[in-house]
This record gives structure tokens, C-alpha cells and sequence, in this order.
């Protein structure tokens, strides 16, 4: 109640949505930190990737997971339903 969430409020109390990248946890205070400091700036839309942006999640992967991934085999995909 009170929190504007229309997957709560389409289907009322006695079913409980499934729907994907949709959160149920409050944003950690860091991550609203960040998006004020960003908020500040104004501009708002889609951004560009850098051109070693799957260098960059290739290492990411390895440092936080120890995966060695081809950074040729990332692909982006802005949304998760046309990604799945």
C-alpha cells in the first residue's frame, strides 16, 4: 500500500507478481546516492557505450566470479524480455 505499484494494484492482495526485472527491495543508499548525483546534471536519455565496454564486463566477470569470458560473446541488449 502507498507505494504506486501497479503490479500491486492491477491484481490486488491475493496474487503475488512474478513479472521480471521488477523489483520488491528497497534501492540501497549508495545507488540512490549515485542517481542523485546524476539526477543533478538534467540530462536525461539513452547513453552510449564505450568502445571497450565488453573488455570492461569481460573483467568484471573474471574479478567478481573467476569466469573467463570471450568479451566477443557479450552482446547488449537494452531490455531483458528481448534478451530472454
Amino acid at each position: 500500500d502507498g507505494t504506486y505499484s501497479a503490479k500491486y494494484n492491477k491484481k490486488g492482495r491475493d496474487i503475488i507478481p512474478l513479472s521480471v526485472a521488477d523489483m520488491d527491495i528497497p534501492v540501497a543508499d549508495f545507488i540512490v546516492s549515485e542517481l542523485s548525483v546524476a539526477n543533478q546534471k538534467g540530462i536525461y536519455g539513452y547513453t552510449l557505450l564505450s568502445d571497450d565496454w565488453q573488455q570492461v564486463a569481460a573483467q568484471w566477470y573474471q574479478r567478481h566470479y573467476s569466469w573467463k569470458v570471450n568479451p566477443e560473446h557479450i552482446v547488449f541488449c537494452p531490455r531483458v524480455v528481448q534478451a530472454v
